[in-house]
């Protein structure tokens, strides 16, 4: 039936709209589109459940998150920063791969403050369909403090989006260890490895 596919297509558009910030808890949101697919396919003739399952499904699997190893080093007195990271992603459809991501330039990122760290990242990245998502050059916006112990926060926008579309955003904390307090802007780039056809395959 048309409407199943048509409804959860609805449901991908009406992710950005109700919740572009990303605010609002994935379960309540999923009920939100839910009730809005059931009213859609009501008005179509056709049946609501079905309708509502599919807005739901796409809201509860419209995701990617990350967790690996990240580090950041403020060059002493050049204002200059180089970050670096990898670890596992996974996706709403159960993909699973890892993730490397290195300066997309020679030339290093800017930085003020502190001297760097190194820690456990954690984040999601809500505008990606799967994990292939994360993959390619990110600008990144890192703040964090730390005497010995740290915690820091970044947002990373995909340079294949534009900065005004609230879907090219993605956000992270950092724990782990560092010196002082500071913040960096850097462009960074990922890429995605899977295993498919029994080969490694990165992207």
């Amino acid at each position: 039936m048309w409407t199943g596919p048509l409804v959860g297509a609805a449901g991908a558009l009406m992710n950005p709209i109700i919740d572009p910030t990303g605010n609002i808890p994935a379960p309540l949101e999923a009920a939100i589109t839910s009730m809005t697919g059931g009213v859609l396919a009501g008005l179509a003739g056709a049946n609501p459940l079905g309708a509502t399952t599919a807005a739901q499904n796409e809201t509860l699997n419209n995701w990617a998150a990350h967790i690996g190893l990240s580090g950041s080093w403020n060059v002493p007195g050049t204002g200059a920063n180089y970050a670096f990271g990898f670890g596992l992603l996974v996706d709403g459809d159960g993909n699973i791969g890892v993730y490397k991501n290195t300066p997309s330039t020679v030339l290093p990122g800017l930085s003020t403050g502190g001297t760097g760290s190194v820690g456990i990242s954690v984040g999601v990245y809500p505008g990606a369909s799967t994990i292939q998502g994360y993959s390619g050059p990110f600008n990144n916006v890192s703040v964090g403090a730390g005497d010995g112990g740290y915690i820091g926060g970044d947002i990373f926008q995909d340079t294949g989006k534009s900065p005004l579309d609230p879907t090219s955003y993605g956000a992270g904390l950092t724990f782990g260890l560092g010196v002082g307090a500071g913040g960096s802007a850097t462009q960074t780039n990922t890429k995605v490895c899977t295993i498919q056809s029994g080969k490694i395959v990165c992207k």
